[in-house]
C-alpha cells in the first residue's frame, strides 16, 4: 500500500508558521503552542520538571518583587540531551503559575488571550517577560563568544552583556516602556549593578517578572566558570530568574565550588542518558500526539516495542534516527515503518562513505 508523500515528519518538531517540521529543535511551550503535547516523558524529565516545580522558584514570592530573592536554575548535562526543552518547559510552568497567582490576587487583567491555531507562535506570556539571549534554540550563536582574552580575563563584563540582552528584548513592549518614560535604562559595562537595580525597580511598576535563558559558554579553565556562576547568581535577585544550560556532566562538584554546598534560591537539575525503554515510550507518546497535520504513516509493533542493537544514549539521538526514518519511509511512499525500513536506515550509518554524526 502507498501513499502520496507526508506534509509533515511524524518526529519532527514545528517552529511556527506554515514550514515544514524541523528534524530537531527544542520543544518551546511558552512560544509555540502544542510543544507541550510533544514532549514524551523519556529520562526523568518528568521527576526534574516535579523537583523545579516543589524547589525552584515560588510564583508567589516572585511576585513580591520588592523583597523576592529570585533564583538561579541550571540544567546541565551532555550535548542533546533535552537541557534546553526542559528549561523551556519550566519557563513555561512558572509563567503559567505566576499568571494564576495574578489572578487570583487581582482578577483578571487586560484582554482575554485569544486563541491560538496549533503548532503556530503563542502570544508571549502576559505574567512575565520571557528573554532569550541567543534565540530560543538556545545555541549560544553570538553571545558568550570571544569573550576571552591571552590572559583569561574576560573582554568585557558578562553581566553587562546580560543587561543589554534584557533591555534590547524589552524595549518596545507596551508596559516596559510606560515605565521606562520614569526611569530610563542605559547599560554602562563599567557599572552594570546600577543598571539592575533599575531593572528591578522597572520590573516592580509594571508588576512582571523577567525570565532570562542563558547559553552554555565554554570558558576557558575553571575558574572562569565559577566566576560565571557567580554572576548570574548575582543577577538572580528581586524578580529575576536565570536558567542557566550548561554543557557539562558530573557538574555538581564544580556548583559545589562556586556558591557553596547548599547554595539559597538555586535549583539545579542534572540531565542523564536515555534508558532502553524510553524508545517505546517516545514512539508510543507520539502516535498518541493530536492535530499533527496529516502524518499519513505507521509504525509496525515491532518497531515500537524492540529498541534497535546500536546505543542511542540522548534524546537528541533518538529523534533525528526517527525523523530519518520516517523520511526513508516517505521517499518510497511507504505508508508503513516496519523493522526493514529501521534495518537499512542504521545499516546506512554503518557504511564507511557515509559520514554523519548523532
Amino acid at each position: 500500500m502507498t501513499t502520496s508523500p507526508l506534509p509533515c515528519n511524524l518526529f519532527g518538531v514545528p517552529t511556527g508558521g506554515a514550514g515544514p517540521w524541523q528534524k530537531y529543535a527544542p520543544l518551546a511551550p511558552w512560544l509555540f503552542e502544542g510543544h507541550s503535547d510533544l514532549w514524551a516523558p523519556v529520562d526523568h524529565v518528568a521527576q526534574l520538571l516535579e523537583k523545579f516545580q516543589v524547589q525552584g522558584p515560588s510564583p508567589w514570592d516572585l511576585m513580591d518583587v520588592e523583597f523576592s530573592p529570585g533564583h538561579l536554575v541550571i540544567v546541565s548535562g551532555a550535548k542533546k540531551t533535552g537541557k534546553t526543552s526542559l528549561i523551556h518547559h519550566c519557563v513555561h510552568d512558572l509563567a503559567v503559575r505566576l499568571q494564576e497567582c495574578v489572578i487570583a490576587r487581582d482578577g483578571p487583567v487586560g484582554e482575554d488571550a485569544q486563541m491560538v491555531e496549533k503548532w503556530r507562535t503563542r502570544n508571549r506570556p502576559a505574567s512575565s517577560f520571557v528573554v532569550v539571549l541567543d534565540g530560543y534554540r538556545n545555541k549560544r550563536e553570538s553571545f558568550g563568544r570571544g569573550r576571552i582574552d591571552g590572559t583569561g580575563e574576560l573582554f568585557e563584563p558578562i553581566d553587562a552583556q546580560i543587561l543589554e540582552r534584557v533591555v534590547e528584548t524589552l524595549r518596545g513592549l507596551p508596559e516596559w516602556d510606560r515605565a521606562e518614560r520614569e526611569s530610563v535604562l542605559t547599560v554602562d559595562p563599567s557599572k552594570p549593578y546600577s543598571g539592575y537595580h533599575r531593572l528591578k525597580r522597572i520590573l516592580k511598576d509594571v508588576n512582571r517578572c523577567a525570565l532570562i535563558v542563558v547559553p552554555h559558554v565554554p570558558w576557558a579553565h575553571t575558574e572562569l566558570s565559577i566566576r560565571f556562576i557567580n554572576e548570574c547568581h548575582e543577577i538572580a535577585t528581586r524578580g529575576l530568574v536565570v536558567f542557566l544550560e550548561v554543557s557539562q556532566i558530573d557538574f555538581a562538584p564544580l556548583l559545589h565550588a562556586a556558591l557553596g554546598e547548599r547554595p539559597e534560591a538555586v535549583t539545579h537539575l542534572e540531565m542523564g542518558a536515555l534508558e532502553k525503554e524510553d524508545w517505546t515510550t517516545y514512539i508510543r507518546h507520539r502516535l498518541t500526539v493530536d492535530g499533527i497535520p496529516a502524518p499519513v504513516v505507521s509504525v509496525a509493533d515491532d518497531v515500537i516495542d524492540t529498541a534497535p542493537s546500536l546505543p542511542i544514549n540522548t534524546i537528541g539521538d533518538m529523534q533525528t534516527h526517527l525523523y530519518e526514518i520516517a523520511q526513508l519511509a516517505r521517499r518510497e511512499y511507504n505508508d508503513l515503518i516496519d523493522a526493514e525500513v529501521v534495518r537499512r536506515h542504521f545499516d546506512e550509518l554503518t557504511r564507511p562513505d557515509v559520514l554523519r554524526r548523532y
